[in-house]
């Protein structure tokens, strides 16, 4: 599923690297924050199911995403970057050859604009779009929190570790994220959420609520 929020200038790249990779989604759901720059249109045009988020923000986007789709795999990708062409079908194919792994992460390389060649390194990071992760699994560990600014995945990790959910890391490219000044994860509000996130972490671990 695609979260979106104004985001008309890149969404239908978006959408098309899903929609042209070697393993193409069996439903393409695009959730819509209230946009005003016909970015529901432009997700209609490629006929991805598009449905209003019933919150504000990427977590309460995210988990209105998951709730409409019915898939035994939930995959993400924002509105800005790019999936590899073989990323369904490695992550698709490593989860259905290992009935014991829960999710499967892969590499991200930060690029300035998916189409230019980029020099950057490709690492594991905690992004939504380098995830590919069992519908159960996503149903043991909980939604997304929906008050947290920023760090929501984070904090959903977090979760799912302590509940030994089975990781398959791997080390294929699958998610070309797209670095621009309008990136969430760089606003001065998402920095004050991690921050935010980072203190609620430290109570957990010393038992205060």
């Amino acid at each position: 599923m695609v979260p979106v929020k104004d985001g008309a200038p890149h969404l239908a790249v978006a959408l098309a690297s899903l929609l042209e990779g070697v393993r193409p989604p069996d439903e393409l759901v695009v959730v819509d924050d209230h946009s005003t720059d016909g970015s529901a249109g432009i997700a209609r045009a490629l006929r991805a199911t598009v449905v209003t988020n019933r919150g504000h923000g990427p977590a309460a986007a995210r988990n209105t995403g998951v709730a409409a789709t019915a898939g035994e795999l939930v995959g993400f990708l924002d509105a800005d970057d790019v999936a590899t062409p073989e990323r369904l079908r490695i992550q698709a194919g490593l989860l259905e050859a290992d009935a014991a792994a829960e999710v499967a992460a892969g590499l991200a390389r930060d690029v300035p604009d998916p189409a230019v060649a980029s020099t950057s390194p490709a690492r594991h990071t905690f992004t939504a779009g380098t995830l590919l992760l069992r519908r159960t699994t996503w149903e043991r560990v909980g939604d997304l929190d929906e008050t947290l600014v920023a760090g929501e995945l984070v904090d959903w990790v977090a979760r799912a570790r302590r509940l030994d959910v089975r990781w398959v890391r791997h080390d294929d490219l699958v998610l070309l994220r797209r670095v621009h000044d309008a990136n969430h994860s760089g606003s001065d509000r998402a920095r004050a959420g991690y921050l935010d996130l980072a203190r609620a972490a430290i109570r957990r671990n010393r038992g205060q609520p």
